[in-house]
């Protein structure tokens, strides 16, 4: 991290390239952005769903709809850190 930090300081003064940091974000495509948008709308239609279900029918069916809803709510959010 130091390497890469020592290595790209002098870039920062240079015309054109823009000042990148550990929470600076890499471009993303349309389609990933449409893919994060839908897993964000299909978490929040599940997270619903399971409100309504623990309402009406039972409890933990109701709790496991919204925790998987939760889950897909989150899934957009989280980034693959690159070194697998």
């Amino acid at each position: 991290m130091r390497a890469n930090a020592i290595r790209k300081f002098a870039a920062r003064y240079q015309v054109g390239v823009g000042l990148e940091t550990a929470l600076t974000g890499t471009p993303v495509s349309s389609g990933v952005e449409a893919a994060r948008a839908f897993l964000a709308v299909l978490g929040l239609a599940f997270a619903v769903a399971g409100v309504v279900v623990a309402w009406t029918v039972d409890k933990f069916t109701g709790l496991a709809v919204f925790v998987i809803g939760a889950f897909l709510l989150f899934l957009p959010f989280m980034r693959s850190l690159g070194d697998e």
